[in-house]
């Protein structure tokens, strides 16, 4: 299993995912000639990708979409009935929609894909855990909160995307609108540092594994205060390897 961020955060989020025999796009929240040429980068074709997945309807998650699904190579979009009936105008192929929901898996060839339940300011917003053969990881970004019933679920996977958007500090004490920081730091806004390390201290017990930060806010979080709460609260750093994935995205990670 491989990995490429091609961008992640508040500018736009999409993340190429490649399986034994599937190629998959995570969310397509930058414009097709950005995709096109983020994956060129590192000497993939877009025409490869035959599978997007949608967490949800928000711009910086879909505003590509519309092009992307003009390519022919695109066979299957899964996405729920919530965030289907909020981009159905960007969709003039209806046969290529598959309506799915939170805790009912499916199969893409060789990959599971098992849609987990976020808390999100969007119309029904998903996470994902996807597996094959041979790794197992966690796509959790834009959530107030992960519930604590799938702790089990995320046990000592193999690779957890996982958002640390924003210190609460820098948060409130920002420049935003106090409405933006409510909706932020409410249970449907975005997972903070110490939110993210706290999950990653439930679920990572006993295997080594790969953890990304995702969706950092520019303004109101860094690198650096993502790493002082990792040194501070993390309870197994010898088990986590750390990544830092930006507006410029990440480089290929293999599982």
């Amino acid at each position: 299993m491989e990995i490429l961020i091609l961008a992640s955060g508040s500018k736009g989020n999409a993340t190429y995912l490649k399986t034994k025999d599937t190629h998959i796009l995570i969310d397509a929240g930058i414009s097709y000639s950005k995709m096109k040429a983020k994956l060129l980068e590192n000497k993939i074709d877009i025409n490869i990708i035959d599978t997007v997945l949608l967490t949800h309807e928000h711009t910086d998650h879909t505003i590509g979409l519309k092009q992307l699904l003009k390519m022919q190579t695109i066979k299957k979009v899964y996405l729920t009935q919530g965030t289907y009936k909020a981009i159905k105008k960007d969709i003039e192929n209806d046969n290529i929609i598959n309506i799915i929901k939170a805790d009912s898996p499916f199969l893409v060839n060789d990959t599971k894909i098992h849609p987990i339940m976020t808390f999100h300011d969007a119309k029904e917003p998903i996470g994902f855990l996807i597996s094959d053969d041979q790794a197992k990881m966690a796509y959790l970004t834009d959530t107030g909160y992960v519930h604590k019933s799938y702790y089990d679920l995320l046990l000592d996977l193999d690779l957890y995307v996982l958002e640390a958007n924003h210190h609460p500090y820098l948060l409130i004490n920002s420049t935003r609108p106090f409405h933006l920081k409510r909706r932020i730091l409410g249970d449907k806004g975005h997972l903070s540092n110490e939110d993210a390390i706290y999950l990653l201290n439930q679920v990572v017990k006993t295997k080594k594994t790969t953890f990304i930060a995702a969706h950092i806010s520019e303004e109101c979080n860094s690198i650096m205060e993502i790493e002082k709460e990792l040194v501070k609260s993390l309870k197994r750093p010898d088990l986590v390897d750390v990544y830092f994935a930006t507006c410029e995205g990440l480089k290929v990670i293999k599982v």
